[in-house]
């Protein structure tokens, strides 16, 4: 039996309490993942298994070598294709990790950044990655050492892939890879999306993609794992949340995040995090 590090057990948004935390994690089998977020960074090296990640409607069959880059609040799960040995290597990185490293004048986030713009969640080279290969053997070795600044060496390699990472990305956008995906869940999820702070109901957004609303009810679930309602109301609490956390009012937030009532949003978001929007 491989050897297995897991990650910690936490709620489907996530908590990380330090600027970063790296996992090495090896095992032939998959809890049911349910479809989840976090508030940070995630970045995933593939290593090997016969594995498909689904981030936001989209499918990504992975390959031994990917880079998987998911920002906060981006709906994703795993789904373990047959028993094997699913070996990966997950940094969940914080927005004052990027901060910290832009005192070098050195925006390490770039590559998320161009993620989304290429509307792709996975970075797949084909040649030019030996670099890369090669800090992975070195961070999957440190897991496994206690010698003189195994812990340092961690954050070292992590700091040196997403620089070879991001000047890899930047000088050939072509190593994003496409997804499977259906076109009208894709357009409805970027419909929401732009629309979060105005009202939305199942038969506008079907209107707006002139289909019929039960029968994007039903494809929007199968493709994604949510229902319609569900899917907006995490959004916006999410996006709530960001908005209180970068100085907004609980009642700027709540109507930012287009809630029409202010008791409606208290209740959604104590249910949510555990905690009211004051508190949070």
């Amino acid at each position: 039996m491989a050897d297995t590090f897991k990650i910690k057990d936490a709620p489907m948004l996530g908590y990380l309490n330090k600027d970063f935390e790296l996992f090495y994690i090896c095992e032939e089998s998959l809890p049911d993942f349910s479809y989840h977020y976090h508030d940070f960074y995630k970045l995933l090296i593939h290593m090997q298994g016969d594995v498909s990640y689904h981030i936001e409607g989209k499918e990504y069959a992975l390959q031994s070598g990917d880079t998987l880059l998911i920002s906060p609040g981006e709906i994703h799960k795993a789904e373990l294709k047959k028993a094997c040995c699913y070996e990966r290597i997950i940094a969940y990185i914080s927005e004052e990790f990027f901060k910290h490293e832009e005192a070098f004048n050195v925006d390490l986030k770039q590559c998320f950044v161009l993620a989304s713009e290429n509307k792709s969640h996975v970075a797949r080279f084909t040649k030019s990655s030996g670099s890369l290969s090669q800090i992975v053997r070195v961070l999957k070795s440190c897991f496994f050492s206690k010698d003189f600044g195994s812990e340092l060496l961690k954050k070292v390699k992590l700091e040196e892939y997403m620089i070879i990472l991001n000047r890899l990305l930047l000088s050939d956008n072509d190593t994003f890879i496409s997804a499977t995906s259906n076109p009208k869940v894709i357009e409805a999820l970027d419909y929401i999306n732009n629309n979060l702070n105005k009202e939305l109901s199942i038969e506008s957004i079907a209107s707006s993609l002139y289909v019929n609303p039960s029968y994007l009810m039903h494809l929007f679930k199968d493709e994604t794992g949510y229902t319609i309602g569900r899917y907006i109301s995490e959004k916006r609490l999410f996006l709530a949340s960001q908005y209180i956390a970068n100085g907004k009012t609980m009642t700027e937030a709540c109507y930012l995040s287009g809630y029409q009532n202010y008791g409606t949003f208290y209740y959604a978001y104590k249910k949510r995090y555990g905690v009211s929007p004051k508190n949070h």
